[in-house]
């Protein structure tokens, strides 16, 4: 008999009543990448997590991934601490199943098919967007997990200053800045920032084909900067320009063991209304993703990604209460540097409608999208989704959606091992939840169940040729618990995530997958005074698709505090991994122990 999933068996302990105290009121937030369009998250239908400038400072943490990790739905990998490659898991789909947009931009490599998360600057974010589950309908490839948005500092309002710098365990080295305000009808922002640290030993000494023994430091360098600026024109209308650019530096155990890489994301922005009903908005962008390997101080290759686009979005309110929403995407990938790939660029042309409808207690969404890739052709993808208020404080949804993701220029065209004739992997996902809004905070429980066909993996072909082909099929089922309020004066949001992720042929476990996992996040002020703390929980993964190579399950405690010296002046401190635990979320690949950090804050 096949194992039960641990996501459904746990189902009845998460739906039993939550008795809790008092929590504070909620207050409505605002998200725009559920429908492309500006909604209240509670309006939503599809799950969001929302993380804000002053959340960011809270938590205390250094990067991205330390931020996200453990949000519901969300599983990183990492090999080997700061700026070492990272992979993000949402709901169980594969590293380049989550599409990374930063300020509406398409971000990550036309090669590997994945976003560099490790090298986008923290301290340059001012709000985070994650949504879960498929939205291909709206963005085309790669949103068959999930989107994950990211917008850098913005502008507005009276003139705001504020500074950072700090240091730490490993030699580490942070400071950042930023300034930004409104003069006349000109928003701006500019922040710039700064993070250096001597790391630790990435790797554990190896054997086989490729053994590795160096026991050294492996240290990463960021120096970033972002820029924002905007121009109101008549009757609404905005141009804008946003600027993105991380330079890194990185070390790393073995042949390459260095790499200059960056990461850069441009756009011009123009919002126009076109009559009482209809808004019209265009962007051009383009996303580089740059990384040039050394090996003691001699060059070793170099892979440079671009990717051009262009968005012309409309959105028309049909009887007051509807919103219509059509547009196009265009965008082109291409590939150059020291590989010379059979074909080194591809464009993609796709057209989009979604319609949002509401009548009283219900809520109804649905969208649709028509991909033309140069490559493997045309392809079409749906989302139909429904929320009912059942009362003032529940609400039920239900959602349906398909996506996918197309192949990666390395799969298709790497020299001798490229396969041209590989098809797009393809999704489908049905999702029921709840939400609720009680006098002691918020809950919300959703369960969802995917299936993954045309999954590309390695198999030979018939001349006995190892090349990427449509061989593997996945089945994923999980489900996810948030809780959030105040008790007792702690502010509190914890959140469970259970998965049964598997392949459909061999049932084995999807590699690199953690079966469960739990953040709590705790905070409190005492006067000029803060403390808070981070409990992370994450059971057990395999590292290959045979599950021979099980990692263990771990916990983690960070603990920070802060303190106001006045209107002006902060310090905060944080320990990360307080408990010093070792462990590993990809074999062989070390991870921190604990570390200590102290900054000091200047906001005016």
């Amino acid at each position: 008999m096949k194992n039960r999933s641990p996501a459904f068996a746990g189902l009845t302990l998460l739906t039993l009543p939550v008795v809790t105290p008092l929590a504070a009121e909620s207050v409505p937030v605002m998200v725009v990448t559920a429908t492309r369009t500006p909604i209240t998250a509670d309006q939503a239908l599809a799950p969001v997590t929302v993380i804000d400038r002053p959340a960011i400072e809270t938590s205390g943490a250094r990067d991205l991934i330390q931020l996200l990790r453990g949000l519901a739905g969300i599983d990183l990998t990492n090999s080997g601490g700061p700026g070492k490659p990272t992979g993000l898991y949402l709901r169980g789909t594969g590293a380049g199943h989550t599409l990374l947009l930063i300020d509406g931009v398409r971000v990550g490599s036309a090669t590997t098919g994945t976003p560099a998360w490790q090298d986008l600057p923290l301290g340059l974010i001012d709000r985070i967007e994650v949504v879960r589950g498929p939205h291909a309908a709206l963005y085309g490839s790669d949103a068959i997990g999930g989107v994950v948005q990211i917008f850098t500092r913005r502008g507005g309002g009276e003139r705001h200053f504020d500074a950072a710098a700090g240091i730490g365990s490993h030699q580490r080295v942070e400071a950042r800045a930023a300034l930004s305000g409104r003069q006349g009808g000109l928003d701006y922002a500019v922040a710039a920032s700064h993070q250096g640290t001597d790391g630790i030993d990435a790797r554990q000494p190896t054997t086989g084909w490729y053994a590795v023994d160096e026991p050294d430091r492996d240290g990463y360098r960021n120096d970033a900067l972002s820029l924002s600026l905007g121009h109101d024109l008549e009757r609404g209308g905005r141009l804008g320009f946003t600027l993105l650019h991380a330079d890194g530096d990185n070390e790393y155990d073995g042949a390459p063991d260095e790499s200059d890489v960056v990461q850069q994301v441009m756009a011009f922005d123009l919002r126009l209304p076109l009559g009482e009903r209809w808004q019209s908005s265009l962007q051009l962008a383009r996303n580089l993703d740059r990384s040039e390997q050394f090996d003691h101080g001699a060059h070793y290759s170099t892979i440079d990604t671009r990717r051009h686009q262009i968005t012309w979005q409309n959105d028309l309110t049909v009887d007051d209460d509807d919103l219509l929403t059509l547009g196009l995407d265009w965008y082109r990938d291409q590939a150059e540097g020291d590989t010379a790939y059979t074909v080194d660029r591809r464009d993609n042309h796709s057209l989009f409608a979604q319609y949002q409808w509401n009548r009283g207690d219900h809520d109804l969404l649905t969208a649709l999208r028509h991909d033309d890739n140069e490559q493997f052709g045309g392809h079409t993808t749906g989302n139909l989704a429904w929320g009912y208020r059942i009362d003032r404080g529940l609400r039920l949804t239900a959602s349906a959606g398909t996506a996918f993701k197309a192949p990666t220029l390395n799969q298709l065209y790497w020299p001798g091992s490229g396969n041209p004739n590989l098809r797009p992997e393809e999704s489908a996902t049905v999702e029921a939840g709840l939400t609720a809004t009680p006098g002691w905070g918020e809950w919300s429980l959703h369960a969802f169940h995917s299936r993954i066909d045309e999954l590309i993996d390695w198999a030979p072909d018939a001349s006995g040729n190892w090349v990427p082909q449509n061989t593997s099929r996945a089945r994923i089922d999980g489900v996810e618990l948030e809780l959030r309020g105040t008790f007792a004066g702690w502010r509190s949001h914890g959140q469970l995530t259970l998965l049964d992720p598997r392949d459909r042929d061999s049932d084995n476990r999807l590699r690199r997958r953690a079966d469960h996992t739990l953040r709590l996040d705790l905070d409190r002020d005492f006067g000029a005074l803060s403390a808070g703390a981070t409990l992370f929980y994450q059971g057990r993964r395999f590292d290959d698709a045979a599950n021979l190579t099980r990692l263990g399950g771990y916990a983690l405690l960070d603990l920070r505090a802060g303190y106001r010296l006045d209107k002006q002046w902060s310090l905060q401190a944080t320990l990360s991994n307080a408990l010093d635990r070792d462990y590993q979320t990809v074999n062989t690949y070390n991870q921190p122990g604990a570390e200590l950090f102290v900054a000091i804050r200047y906001a005016q």
